[in-house]
């Protein structure tokens, strides 16, 4: 079985959000990214905020039903998810058990 660092090899971009400026909430789905600037085959994630925050792709409104959603568990450490995302996919945050708004929430993208 392959590695997962393998397959994240190339360095494509880093997208980051204020969520003291932009607070994830649990009520609705916040847009993290219009559209992705490229393709992407991993993922690596820091989530600084004490709340559970799911990852999703789809338009406005279809979150839920979208490929994703992966959960993304608190505590500031960095993971990085094997999740091929296509250049131009519409990503967006919302939070499971609290409001996160404190510290940047990063995303780090690899080919």
């Amino acid at each position: 079985m392959a590695s997962i660092r393998i397959l994240a090899h190339r360095p494509y971009g880093s997208l980051y959000q204020s969520l003291a400026t932009t607070n994830i909430l649990t009520a609705s789905w916040t847009q993290f990214v219009a559209s992705l600037g490229w393709s992407c085959c991993a993922v690596e994630v820091f989530n600084p905020s004490p709340a559970t925050i799911q990852l999703s792709t789809g338009t406005a409104g279809n979150e839920s039903t979208a490929i994703v959603p992966y959960t993304i568990l608190p505590g500031g450490s960095s993971i990085l998810l094997p999740l091929e995302i296509k250049s131009g996919t519409r990503l967006s945050l919302k939070a499971v058990d609290q409001i996160a708004n404190t510290g940047y929430f990063i995303m780090n993208f690899f080919g």
